[in-house]
């Protein structure tokens, strides 16, 4: 059997487990790609997990579905939350920023008082993709409101979502590197 066979027999086998993850949202291309890199690195796909087996527990709720999880043994090893957001921002940027910590404390606070018993502290991703209309203006917040962060001040939707991943970052809230595709404008 060719090399190209072999792929193709893979790829049908692997055809109907990546179906789950593509059936639906407006994420479900992006965590079809996080899947299949996962597997193309090795990853069976029996430690891959989405809908209801991708189910964790939390301390401040019984449990939280995320989008995608790894398991390793038995044990979550990373835990990954694909959101989109292509219009309201002022009205939805907050619910954007709460979703994110909530569920990154909830899971972190159930890990450190023994709800999840795992020797190994699982990687927490947010992927977060932002339509770029609207979200490059500066904001009516001025730095007389509520004593706002400097960084806050003016900052476009753009600019607040960067420092956003800035700060869950730096305090440990999610793990990994920042990566920010955002298209720098000429001019």
């Amino acid at each position: 059997m060719s090399r190209a066979e072999d792929r193709a027999d893979i790829d049908h086998a692997q055809e109907g487990r990546r179906k789950e993850v593509t059936s639906g949202g407006h994420m479900a291309e992006f965590e079809g790609l996080l899947y299949d890199l996962l597997v193309d690195a090795g990853l069976p796909e029996s430690a891959i997990h989405t809908g209801k087996s991708a189910e964790l527990p939390g301390y401040y709720r019984p449990s939280k579905e995320w989008d995608l999880v790894v398991l390793q043994g038995g044990n979550p090893v990373a835990a990954i939350e694909f959101k989109s957001q292509t219009s309201s921002f002022r009205n939805n940027w907050n619910d954007r920023v709460e979703e994110v910590v909530g569920s990154a404390t909830d899971f972190r606070t159930a890990m450190e008082i023994g709800v999840l018993d795992s020797p190994v502290r699982p990687w927490l991703g947010y992927v977060y993709l932002m339509d770029e209309q609207g979200t490059l203006e500066g904001n009516s917040i001025s730095a007389t409101d509520a004593g706002m962060a400097d960084a806050f001040v003016g900052a476009s939707y753009a600019d607040r979502c960067e420092e956003l991943c800035l700060r869950l970052l730096d305090n440990d809230i999610l793990m990994g590197r920042r990566f920010c595709c955002r298209e720098k404008r000429p001019g």
